[in-house]
């Protein structure tokens, strides 16, 4: 079994700020979630996790050390790259409304390098890089962001990257803050 879980809340997800890489902290609900996470887990993981993956972004880290001290304190998170959220270049900082017509998010989906952004293919390679490096058969928790789980969530259903298919039916998936997922 495989659980992905998004970051507790930060200050800039109440403001609406685009984060991509910019490291920014928990806020006090962000950490409220993380415990309220923690104790989602004693209660639902029937089996033990064995093994605690995180994006090293400090909203993550934090989520996963917290998960740690409160339901898992066997367990040291992992932080990899890989997982890292979605680098979003000249947006990051910008508020969510940044691009106001459907043809601007379009040329950014279609272009990010003109924005100094990552391009869904990378972020589509890292994610499977990472999950095809994953242990079988172990109970994992991967602590991580919005754009990197719904990038996971493609990679399990469909293997290999297709833009249209994943803008069409992934990108628009929202993912609430220290929401829990279980994959088998």
């Amino acid at each position: 079994m495989i659980y992905l879980t998004r970051h507790g809340q930060t200050d800039w997800n109440v403001k609406k700020w685009f984060q991509g890489h910019t490291d920014i902290p928990l806020n006090e609900q962000g950490r409220g979630q993380a415990r309220a996470l923690a104790e989602a887990i004693k209660q639902s993981s029937n089996q033990a996790i064995k093994q605690v993956y995180t994006s090293p972004l400090l909203r993550a880290h934090e989520t996963a050390t917290i998960v740690c001290e409160h339901a898992l304190t066997h367990l040291t998170p992992i932080p990899d790259d890989r997982i890292m959220e979605y680098m979003l270049g000249d947006l990051e900082g910008k508020h969510v409304t940044h691009f106001t017509t459907a043809e601007q998010w379009a040329d950014f989906n279609i272009n990010p390098k003109k924005y100094n952004a990552e391009s869904y293919q990378e972020l589509f390679n890292r994610i499977k890089d990472f999950m095809d490096s994953l242990p079988q058969n172990e109970n994992i928790l991967i602590v991580s962001h919005n754009g990197s789980l719904k990038m996971m969530l493609y990679y399990a259903k469909h293997k290999t990257f297709n833009l249209d298919e994943f803008l069409k039916n992934f990108l628009t998936i929202h993912l609430e803050n220290a929401a829990l997922i279980k994959w088998e």
